[in-house]
């Protein structure tokens, strides 16, 4: 739930920065996140080693019997330094997020009512502390979410979902300052997540399965409800394109600019 920058289908959710961006993701891509479960379990995929050109590790991630990623690491960042995420679950639902990296942690504990998501406790440590409070809409949809200070016992942030007739998130919005924080819109076989206007992320899929994938960082940058200046450099745009293995598990990622080419290999672990 919090976030590191790996290509990595199975582990996409984990370079979310934040819990609202980690919640549009698991709404939007809900069918995807559940393809890439039911093919690690049929496949009794035990761990994962991603690597690239060289042969150096750069994330890789462990799986239960049932499919879904118990810890998971990245080498990318910090000068190569652990950022490791260690999950319990009940089922399929989280219990406890542990993240860690270099100096610093964050505990995230799940807690549910009615088999909702109740709300999401953050320990930073050094006393601060918030809990993430979820309403839910009478179609079993999260309305909202509530950001509450617990050293001051306030709601500094309120975080509203809103879907279109088809029930299909569109954008959150944040309430005190009345700004659209992510748009989504869908075509017939691609999905596109605007997060905060910074990033652009469009998913191609095919049968659930991501095929491509395009992130633009764009040149203009957002500030309130206007673009305050456009820098001279262009829109910096990488993409990523997926190969599989006839059993369904990712075999290598093409990625790149236009500048710059390179290649993620997935080695795969499994169940005696």
């Amino acid at each position: 739930m919090s976030s590191c920058e790996v290509k990595a289908q199975y582990a996409d959710y984990f370079k979310i920065t934040d819990l609202r961006g980690a919640f549009v993701y698991d709404i939007v891509m809900r069918k995807v996140i559940d393809k890439d479960v039911h093919i690690l379990k049929e496949n009794n995929v035990k761990s994962v080693v991603v690597r690239g050109d060289s042969g150096k590790v750069t994330s890789k991630f462990s799986v239960n019997e049932d499919g879904w990623i118990t810890n998971y690491s990245t080498y990318e960042y910090n000068d190569g330094e652990e950022i490791n995420y260690e999950i319990t679950y009940d089922g399929s639902r989280p219990l406890t997020i542990k993240y860690k990296e270099k100096g610093m942690g964050i505990n995230y504990t799940c807690f549910y009512k009615d088999n909702h998501l109740e709300y999401i406790n953050a320990d930073f440590g050094s006393k601060l502390a918030e809990d993430c409070v979820f309403s839910f809409s009478n179609k079993d949809k999260i309305d909202r979410i509530d950001y509450i200070d617990k050293l001051k016992d306030t709601v500094y942030m309120t975080i509203h979902f809103l879907y279109d007739s088809k029930d299909k998130l569109v954008s959150t919005k944040d309430i005190k300052f009345d700004n659209v924080i992510d748009t989504i819109s869908y075509s017939e076989n691609v999905i596109t997540i605007n997060r905060l206007h910074f990033e652009e992320k469009k998913y191609t899929l095919n049968d659930n399965r991501i095929t491509e994938e395009q992130n633009t960082f764009p040149s203009k940058q957002l500030q309130s409800k206007s673009y305050s200046y456009q820098t001279e450099i262009p829109d910096i745009v990488s993409k990523y394109r997926y190969y599989y293995k006839d059993n369904g598990l990712i075999e290598y990622i093409d990625a790149g600019t236009d500048n710059f080419k390179y290649k993620y290999i997935y080695e795969y672990e499994y169940y005696q």
